[in-house]
């Protein structure tokens, strides 16, 4: 799977903005001792929320401990896929979890 399957099974769902994933996402960064400072947006031509991480000690181990905790904390019952890229001083995921309903949350999510 590639980070463009995600994008095109997101095309068939509901991932417009909703003020509960902006909320959690806040609550759930704030509250994280790893974390140094963090930044979320949400595009709304992308239906894609857009999230900068910056940890305090970037390494492998702290940034997936932190991506799971985040995906049991943010994802949908249904489905949830996402897709790891590593770049040399970030790793980038992009995260597609969805209800039955149709309803999604479509987020990209960069740890450096």
């Amino acid at each position: 799977m590639k980070v463009e399957d995600i994008l095109t099974m997101a095309q068939g769902l509901n991932c417009d903005y909703e003020i509960g994933i902006w909320s959690e996402a806040n609550s759930f960064f704030k509250n994280r001792e790893e974390i140094d400072v963090y930044e979320t947006h949400y595009e709304k031509n992308k239906q894609l929320y857009d999230i900068a991480v910056k940890l305090k000690k970037y390494n492998l181990y702290e940034v997936k401990e932190v991506f799971a905790s985040f995906v049991r904390f943010i994802e949908y019952a249904y489905f949830t896929f996402y897709i790891r890229t590593d770049f040399e001083h970030q790793i980038e995921y992009v995260l597609l979890s969805a209800m039955k309903s149709g309803k999604g949350i479509l987020i990209k999510i960069k740890f450096s």
